[in-house]
């Protein structure tokens, strides 16, 4: 037998760390938004921190091969409602091959690329920026691309507009309007500030997306439009009906999508959580298909960030959320049941994709770093997924990890909040007894954000050096709800500040740190 390891002895704050602060300088791969093409071969974007930062297509085909698509000095980002997303999608070709198409961040400029080692043409009008694309998506027909155009006409917010325009598939170019936010829509569409989510049902009849107006953002205030679609002209037919919220109480319906019975599903919050429902034939009023107290959707900072996915046996994939948190339920949609699935990570980055019962995601665990994952929904055991890209970040021995534990604690004004707390933890050292370490807060952006329980280098950084560390999801946060989505509003700057010493009082009081050394991080809203 071994003799048990023994731990050195030092004050928190001073033990030595195998992180260094040269690794926290070094950024890491990201990995974004995974999609499968049609032929099983499964893409997702790459930013890269050694190449400039520069965001890549990659693909890895059936057989296994990985290869990049994105030729320097091309940079595939959207900057449509700034904060961009839905960047990139895939068509079958002529031959049933990838099609690629992409938003090139300096022009703005739509590409069309036939295969890898292809050059990729510009099917939009080059513009200075000025008319920026995103949420891509393809009619029934494989003869038009319909996505959202933003038209920057001059430098006042009123001189922006927000519309739905199509482009055919064959690389012709040009542009013609679909459906239109303010501006000119020909009278069909009624006017909005903001536009989102096309998607073309599959006999290519009608279409549906979300728009909203200013000062609302997508996780205030919007509204579901459905209206019957010409596809081989790719134009509204008549006038659009209003299929849910946009009566100003405050409903927040997001990402629809069509199953390949012509239903029309969607998230809305008008139960108090973002859970999933239907319409029949997208005519018939939203309906709950899965009723659990929950967030089942985060908020839509950006676009093709759908948390959910149909699947060809009629059933959903749907991530239940707990702050950011999350575990996967496939969903039987004509039940309205669940059964969780089991995978070995606790944070989920949207979108998720599928191709038949396979489905891919980007998601960690308190001791993965945010990894490309892959798994069988056919397989008899679907935790054995397959780990096919990590981000990179430097990993920490399993005895060293700290994991964020949920707390739960009442605020200075009787409310309650929530955090996760990270006590210092390290394989090789140990504070003498009775010491109580010292505590950094850090306080998330947003403020409509949320943290998980997902691998941070930074967080480990100081846990592994003897700090404990408590992660707060102050009141203003998602995954809990819209009631304390919206208990931040007309009081930033008051209510996150009283959670955040809350959390620390409470810590304080079951005696998990040292309330007299303790500091508060964070940035942009949570700075």
């Amino acid at each position: 037998m071994h003799p048990p390891h023994l731990k050195q002895v030092a004050p928190f704050g001073e033990w030595d760390s195998p992180i260094a602060p040269r690794d926290m300088a070094t950024g890491g791969l990201q990995l974004l938004s995974p999609a499968y093409a049609s032929n099983g071969s499964l893409f997702w974007l790459e930013g890269r921190p050694t190449d400039a930062g520069r965001v890549v297509v990659v693909e890895r085909t059936v057989g296994g091969l990985v290869r990049d698509w994105t030729k320097s000095p091309f940079n595939v980002r959207s900057r449509v409602h700034e904060y961009g997303g839905g960047a990139y999608w895939i068509t079958p070709g002529e031959d049933g091959s990838p099609l690629l198409w992409f938003v090139d961040f300096v022009t703005q400029r739509v590409f069309r690329q036939a295969g890898s080692d292809r050059d990729p043409v510009g099917v939009t009008e080059e513009t200075g920026a000025r008319h920026r694309y995103a949420d891509g998506v393809t009619t029934p027909n494989g003869d038009w691309i319909v996505a959202v155009r933003e038209r920057h006409e001059g430098e006042q917010a009123t001189d922006v507009v927000n519309e739905l325009v199509a482009f055919r598939t064959d690389g012709t170019p040009g542009t013609h309007l679909v459906a239109g936010g303010t501006g000119d829509h020909g009278g069909r569409i009624p006017p909005a500030d903001f536009v989102a989510c096309p998607t073309v049902s599959p006999d290519g009849t009608r279409i549906a997306w979300v728009a909203w107006d200013h000062p609302n953002m997508p996780w205030d205030d919007t509204s579901l439009w459905v209206a019957d679609f010409d596809q081989v002209n790719a134009v509204v037919i008549g006038e659009p009906w209003l299929l849910a919220g946009g009566s100003g109480n405050g409903e927040a319906v997001t990402y629809p999508a069509w199953n390949s019975d012509g239903d029309l599903f969607a998230m809305t919050d008008r139960t108090g959580w973002w859970n999933l429902h239907r319409s029949i034939g997208g005519a018939e009023p939203l309906a709950s298909v899965w009723r659990v107290d929950q967030d089942c959707a985060g908020p839509m900072w950006g676009l093709g960030s759908a948390p959910y996915v149909l699947l060809p046996d009629g059933s959903a994939m749907v991530v239940a959320l707990n702050g950011a948190d999350g575990h996967v339920f496939r969903v039987d949609v004509q039940l309205g049941m669940a059964n969780a699935i089991s995978l070995p990570v606790s944070q989920i980055q949207a979108p998720i994709a599928s191709s038949g019962l396979k489905v891919a995601l980007v998601a960690s665990s308190p001791a993965l770093p945010g990894s490309l994952l892959e798994f069988d929904l056919e397989d008899a055991n679907p935790s054995s997924t397959v780990i096919l890209v990590r981000q990179g970040a430097v990993q920490v021995a399993s005895g060293s990890v700290s994991v964020g534990k949920p707390i739960s604690f009442v605020t200075g004004d009787g409310a309650r909040a929530h955090a996760l707390f990270y006590a210092p933890t390290s394989a090789e050292w140990v504070a003498p007894t009775g010491e109580l370490p010292p505590v950094i807060v850090l306080s998330h952006g947003g403020p409509t954000s949320a943290v998980g329980s997902g691998y941070r280098l930074g967080i480990q950084f100081w846990t592994t050096r003897g700090f404990a560390i408590v992660d707060v999801n102050y009141r203003g946060s998602t995954g809990f709800g819209r009631d304390y989505r919206r208990a931040l509003n007309g009081r930033w700057g008051e209510t996150d500040v009283e959670d955040c010493i809350s959390a620390v009082r409470f810590l304080a009081e079951s005696r998990r740190i040292d309330p007299k050394r303790q500091c508060i991080m964070g940035g942009s809203a949570g700075g």
